[in-house]
């Protein structure tokens, strides 16, 4: 069963559906196995070509469940 969200609730819907839909195709092209740094290009790429702006990581971290997660990148909506 397919949900739609109410627009007001999620007013990032359309974007997080874009981005998903960029890692997404980006793994589907380039499969597994490769180092971070070559996604990382992919999706840059990919987020330059659709015209959506980000920042690149600084030395920002984040503490999730006691695990360090580095951010790649912020995206600016």
């Amino acid at each position: 069963m397919t949900k739609i969200y109410n627009q007001d609730d999620y007013s990032l819907q359309d974007e997080t559906y874009q981005i998903i839909g960029i890692a997404m195709e980006v793994h589907r092209i380039l499969g597994k196995g490769l180092l971070e740094v070559v996604y990382k290009d992919a999706v840059e790429y990919e987020l330059i070509t659709r015209g959506i702006h980000y920042k690149e990581k600084n030395s920002m971290q984040s503490i999730i469940k006691e695990q360090f997660y580095h951010i790649d990148f912020m995206l600016i909506f």
